[in-house]
């Protein structure tokens, strides 16, 4: 089995947003041979699909279950496609098994008792002469999620670590220099792993030394040492109910306020970003939002809506054609082109309508003003501080702590 070509199941891994498909999904996304080559990796789940993709990536087609037990897909311009109770089989990424691998194939020790962080899967202990590195096996599924996810492992406290995903498709630019800040590695499976044997598989390379690739070292990889001065810079550490903050050689203390916290959590994570309400939910103790908490991108009557609009371009395409009339041919094909992505962006496999988060805008305006009213006070306390906060963090829907030169901190 081609390395090859578990490398493009790793790519259709990172390609679906649920972990999750049916035969044909898979192989849209990673080719015939890529979903033969991460099989083993993938379990069935008992419900059968609510939909399917569309033939020639059309429109996803409606399952129907017919009295007798006949199994139909329809389209959105009432045609019907028979289809067997195989080809609604979905297939789901088996995270545990993966992870398994992955840990046989490094030859990676247990994993420390205890539950792994939220949204990744333990997969052991790198050993290595100055230390054990805790590696996490992560499936992003957005352009921010995995540096989101490795800047909440660092303000959790996990670093030095290494992170594993399938490929290296979600890594913003800022993820590896920001790991490199804590002694951290990002591996992508991708080229560093490759099949032996059924759910088997086997390291290119060790993976000592694609840490110590990731990190810019030529010795032994070990991990971070508090005694190490460029940690020992300047204090934002809490005491008690105060924060104890020196910089520039001047010590403030501040109250245990939520704008300090959201400092203290940018600092551990620097540079990079943290979506602002995942900030402001962790440092009120709350839960974390989903992902994908908010409103529906197409309500139930606009999805509708948009799938009655298809079926009408389709029937003035098939007219246009019998006309022989170029024109209309052309602003057809490009309405039901337009009418396909603006459907299928809001259609998950099984028919799951897509969300777009609701509460963005309070969180990153009720963070902004917390971090403002803190620097307002340390303006009058400790004016070069208050103005490197003013310079060095970004607020937005992602808020991230990036000055420019880097400026190390004992937290």
């Amino acid at each position: 089995m081609a390395a090859a070509e578990f490398d493009r199941f790793l790519a259709g891994v990172d390609d679906l947003s649920g972990l999750a498909a049916v035969t044909a999904g898979w192989e849209a996304v990673a080719g015939s041979a890529g979903f033969a080559a991460g099989r083993p990796f993938l379990r069935p789940r008992a419900e059968i699909a609510r939909s399917v993709p569309g033939p020639d990536g059309g429109l996803p087609l409606e399952v129907v279950e017919h009295p007798g037990g006949d199994l139909v897909g329809v389209s959105p311009d009432g045609g019907v496609v028979p289809l067997t109770r195989d080809q609604l089989v979905v297939y789901e990424v088996d995270r545990g098994r993966l992870a398994r691998a992955v840990a046989a194939a490094f030859g990676l020790d247990p994993p420390a008792a205890g539950s792994p962080p939220a949204r990744v899967v333990g997969a052991g202990r790198l050993l290595t002469p100055g230390g054990a590195y805790p590696c996490l096996l992560a499936f992003p599924h957005a352009g921010e999620d995995l540096d989101t996810l490795a800047a909440r492992l660092v303000a959790a406290g996990e670093a030095p670590f290494v992170l594993f995903a399938p490929t290296r498709r979600w890594a913003g630019r800022l993820l590896e220099p920001g790991l490199r800040l804590r002694q951290s590695a990002f591996v992508p499976l991708a080229g560093a792993v490759a099949p032996a044997g059924r759910g088997r598989l086997r390291a290119v390379r060790p993976l000592a030394d694609q840490v110590a690739r990731a990190l810019g070292v030529t010795g032994p990889v070990a991990p971070p040492s508090a005694a190490d001065p460029d940690y020992t810079r300047n204090v934002f550490r809490r005491a008690g109910d105060r924060w104890v903050v020196r910089f520039g050689g001047k010590t403030v203390y501040l109250a245990n306020d939520l704008g300090v916290r959201y400092l203290a959590a940018l600092i551990a994570a620097k540079p990079l970003p943290i979506p602002a309400a995942i900030l402001h939910a962790s440092a009120r103790g709350g839960p974390v939002p989903p992902p994908a908490a908010g409103v529906e991108i197409l309500d139930r009557a606009a999805f509708e809506a948009a799938r009655a609009a298809y079926a009408d371009a389709a029937r003035e395409l098939d007219d246009a054609k019998a006309c022989n009339d170029p024109g209309r041919v052309e602003r057809a094909e490009a309405e039901l082109a337009a009418l396909a992505g603006q459907v299928r962006a809001a259609t998950g496999y099984g028919g799951r309508r897509r969300e777009t988060g609701a509460a963005a805008e309070k969180a990153r305006v009720a963070v902004k003003n917390a971090i403002t009213r803190v620097t307002a006070r340390l303006a009058r306390e400790h004016a070069e501080l208050a103005g490197h906060f003013d310079r060095s963090v970004e607020t937005g829907s992602a808020i991230s702590y990036a000055p420019a030169p880097d400026v190390a901190w004992d937290l």
